[in-house]
């Protein structure tokens, strides 16, 4: 019996954690961090570019789920004017088929930026508050050379486009590698045509 028993726990030990939980620890291990680069300004019709930074930080609000965390575009610096504002929730259910992402956006205005800094105000957080998206518009993570990417496409996910004022079908990609962070989205209008986009695929530095 005591043979058998050092037997299970050496096996134990040794057990690899479920493909797609070392998946997920690879996609988290680089996904925070700040990164900075260049995007095309909002209706300008001469090409020009603006500095802007991405922020990816983990924060403890239990009510979105386990691993959550807090991300920031902006100008300015990393901790500069925001210009948007989500919560990105990780699926980490025993259960499930894939490594997805569901995305919560504040509202222009709603919270000050750089909510990372401020523990206390995490947990007060509603998620009911926050423009939220169907599940079919989670991103699906997936191992790459040398990093992972997420994406959203079109065919899945549509959702209540209210600024647009109708429904949106969104393609997008967020990319996390050892040096750099890269993210393209394009949304279309209920008839097909772009309603915004990034132009193609844009890339920012880790600092």
């Amino acid at each position: 019996m005591l043979a058998l028993a050092v037997v299970l726990s050496l096996a134990a030990c040794s057990a690899k954690p479920p493909p797609l939980d070392q998946e997920l620890d690879g996609v988290l291990g680089l996904f925070p961090g700040t990164y900075s680069g260049s995007a095309p300004v909002p209706r300008a019709t001469d090409g020009s570019t603006q500095a802007i930074h991405h922020k990816i930080a983990p924060i403890d609000a239990a009510q979105f789920g386990e691993r959550v965390y807090y991300y920031q575009l902006s100008t300015g610096g990393p901790d500069g004017q925001a210009l948007q504002q989500k919560i990105f929730v990780f699926d980490t259910g025993a259960g499930r088929e894939a490594n997805r992402m569901r995305a919560w956006i504040f509202a222009p205005g709603q919270v000050a930026a750089n909510l990372e800094q401020r523990p206390g105000e995490w947990g007060d957080i509603d998620p009911a508050r926050l423009l939220s998206f169907p599940d079919a518009c989670a991103f699906q993570w997936r191992a790459m050379d040398d990093g992972f990417e997420g994406i959203v496409t079109r065919d899945a996910c549509t959702f209540d486009g209210r600024s647009f004022g109708q429904p949106v079908s969104p393609d997008m990609r967020y990319a996390v590698h050892p040096g750099r962070f890269e993210w393209q989205e394009t949304l279309y209008a209920a008839d097909g045509s772009v309603l915004v986009s990034t132009g193609g695929k844009l890339v920012a530095s880790r600092d």
